[in-house]
Parts: C-alpha cells; structure tokens; sequence
C-alpha cells in the first residue's frame, strides 16, 4: 500500500480530526485488541454464520444522502446487469462482536486501528464485490478497504460535492478518484497532504441527472429562491458567518416585501433554525424538504448563496447567482470561503454582500444585465464540472469499464505527497 504502511497510519492519525486520539492510549488500544483476539479464538466456533450477500459493485456512502442522490449511477448499473448493493457506513461497535466468524487479522496493523481493520474486512467478506463505489474521503477506511481489495478487484471514491482544500480530503487511497471537474482536480493539486496515489477521472457530479434542464427566464421575475446549509444550525464558531449572512437575508427580505424569498433546506438539515427565524415573515417560503432541484428553480429567477454546491446545479439551470456572505474577502486567507477559493463564484457573478444595502444593489445588478449573467451560468457549471446532464450515465459506463479490466476513458495520475510527515 504504501512504503511504511506504520508511517501511513500516523500520517492519518495527524491528520484526519476523528483519529486523533493521544498516544497514551495506545496501549489500551492494544490490550484491547488483544483482549478482542482471545475472544475471537475461544467463541469464533459460535459465531461462524452464513451472512455472505454477494455483488458485483458495493457501495458505500457516509450516509443516505449519498446513496439517494446518486440513485440513478446504481440504478443504470442495475439494468445492466450487474448486482449492486448500497450500504451506509455504520458504527464499527456494532461489528465488533456479533460479526467476528472467521475473519483473520493483520498483526502489524497498529492496535488504535482494530475497529477499522475489523469493518472493513467484515464488509468485503460479506459482499465479496469486485467493485468498491465508496463516498468517504477520510480516514483510514479507504486504505483498509484498497488493502483487503487486493487481488480481488478495485475502489473506486465517488465525490459528492466539489473537493475543497482541506484535511477531510487527504485520504486519496483508491484505485480510481471520481471528481466533479477541474476546480476539484486544481484542488486536490493544492492540499499539503495527499495520501495514495489514484488515478483522478474528471466525470461530473453522481447527483446530477439528465432532467437537470432549465430554460432561462426572459424577463427577470419578483421571486429568488436561497440554499440554506447544515453548518446553520450547528452553533459551532466557524459556521457562525452562516448565521450572519442568512441574517443579513432575512432583513433584506423585511425590507423588500415586494419580493418573495423561496428557502430549500439542505439534505441534512432538519430546519428548526431556519423555520425559528422565518415563521412570521409574510414573503418567506420554506419548501418542503421532498422539493425537487426542478421544482425548486423553476419558478425564481434569481438564486442566493453564501457557499452551497447547489449553485453548481442552479448555473446549469440557467438561474444566476448571488453571494450573500458576512465576511470580508480576503484573497489569501486559507480559508477557502473568505477566499473563494472553493466555489469562485465571484469570478462567475457579482462581488458578494455583506449587508442588506450590498444584497439589494447585487439583485437589482443582475436583474439589470440578466442576459449577461445567465451565460455566465454555463461558463460556471463548465469551470466546475466534467460532465453535466450525462454525468450518471457516463460514471456507470466508467464503473462498468473498470469491472471489465478496461480503461477507455481519460485519467489523470496524481502522485502522493507526504513531504509534511518527512520534514
């Protein structure tokens, strides 16, 4: 896997935030794996249990966002031919026990990663796949999962929004890297750390399906539609310019009653902060969570962000973009949303606001030179992504060409960087 598979380990241990753990307990670690083995000698007998379902493709998903949205990959894979099977990553307590049977144990894995080791071998005996399709991009799994996949066929990472630079993206170690397109790629070319050594496929988003198609509105309409995001309801420090910026949005909207404000909650958001804060404004709607892409934007002609991947789809849909964010733009920030470094959309659209007055002036700006700003939607989804309305269709023909031993498609080789670790 890698020269120094100990060396690996700590570099993830450093540098993935839910493996950091002190090195003082190490040793409890280690007694409890060994407790574990002895345990698995004297009761394996009894566990041994016939629960293989197998498959051609497993996926799996950090959750069930991930596998709905993704829904039409698997489901054309499916027609043809292959058998697909979709899981959610779960708790590694739930295996540590009931699921041992007959799995053997890589002695030189370190014993702070038992648990990991365990899941991921529990999941491969289980569905013996040749084709691994996982969304998680952290963490030691991927490695454990490319590891127990040896010589049994490949994994392959299947992106959910754009790569942002940031540690949650070091873990690179797949045989195949599925992107949105070339901001993820210059991303990904930029992080400190990248851990593996993949073969990076600019394919388009697994969410974006071929009805993803809006014409442009002529004539700019009284109604704009925001994305809200999970980070809102958190309370933690870094999402407190969510909060601000959707602040600043709702007393636009006080002042301004002669426009209507349509607000799509995200996937993992419940609402409860947005609903708290909007109950008894007359020209806000909050859209039921089971609204449509389509039917969110069909009817507004003007959507707003502070940084939401979904402007992506609303650009591919012909709907301009505006950014409402609290904090001040500062280029070379390593925050990547005070730079926008993430999305660029200020390279696509107006400058953002940052008060009521800035957020009406960039409405009326775009309302203004609409036309102008509706060819910059295309210019933005293209910045973004690879592939756009045939985005599914051409990941299950990569997927299937890779589970046939073929590479007809175009890839890119990206080469490990751990020069941090050597330092």
């Amino acid at each position: 896997m890698y020269r120094n598979k100990h060396t690996n380990y700590k570099l993830l241990l450093r540098y993935n935030k839910y493996l950091l753990k002190s090195t003082s307990k190490i040793f409890f670690f280690w007694l409890v794996k060994v407790l574990l083995k002895f345990f698995y000698i004297i009761c394996s007998p009894f566990l041994r249990a016939s629960y293989t379902k197998e498959c051609d493709i497993l996926v799996v998903g950090t959750c069930d966002v991930d596998i709905n949205n993704s829904i039409g990959v698997w489901n054309k894979l499916i027609q043809s031919g292959f058998s697909v099977k979709q899981i959610v990553l779960k708790a590694y307590t739930k295996y540590h026990f009931n699921k041992l049977g007959d799995l053997s144990f890589d002695i030189t894995t370190p014993a702070f990663l038992f648990f990991e080791q365990l899941y991921s071998k529990y999941i491969v005996k289980k569905y013996n796949p040749k084709i691994i399709c996982s969304f998680i991009s952290s963490g030691v799994i991927p490695s454990l999962l490319k590891s127990e996949m040896k010589g049994k066929g490949f994994t392959i990472f299947i992106s959910h929004a754009i790569i942002p630079i940031t540690d949650n993206y070091t873990s690179l170690d797949y045989d195949y890297y599925l992107i949105f397109g070339q901001s993820s790629l210059v991303n990904l070319q930029k992080l400190p750390l990248r851990i593996g050594s993949p073969k990076i496929i600019l394919s388009g988003s697994p969410m974006i399906s071929k009805n993803y198609s809006l014409k442009p509105i002529n004539v700019p309409i009284k109604t704009l539609l925001y994305f809200s995001t999970w980070g809102i309801e958190t309370f933690e420090e870094r999402f407190e310019v969510l909060r601000k910026s959707f602040d600043v949005i709702i007393k636009w909207a006080i002042k301004h009653p002669e426009y209507n404000l349509l607000i799509k909650l995200h996937p993992l958001e419940n609402g409860k902060y947005v609903y708290e804060h909007t109950s008894k404004i007359k020209n806000i709607t909050i859209l039921d969570k089971n609204t449509s892409m389509i039917d969110a934007l069909k009817n507004v002609s003007i959507v707003i962000t502070t940084f939401s991947v979904a402007s992506i789809e609303a650009a591919m849909m012909n709907r301009p973009i505006i950014v409402c964010n609290y904090d001040l733009l500062d280029k070379r920030s390593a925050d990547s949303y005070k730079s926008d470094a993430f999305l660029h959309l200020e390279k696509f659209f107006p400058p953002r606001a940052r008060n009521v007055e800035d957020l009406h002036d960039r409405i009326t700006t775009v309302e203004k030179n609409y036309k102008y700003y509706v060819s910059q939607c295309q210019k933005y989804a293209k910045y973004h992504l690879g592939h756009t309305t045939d985005s599914q269709e051409h990941i299950s023909e990569i997927i299937s060409a890779i589970y046939s031993g073929k590479e007809n498609f175009k890839y890119i080789k990206l080469t490990e960087k751990v020069d941090l670790i050597n330092a």
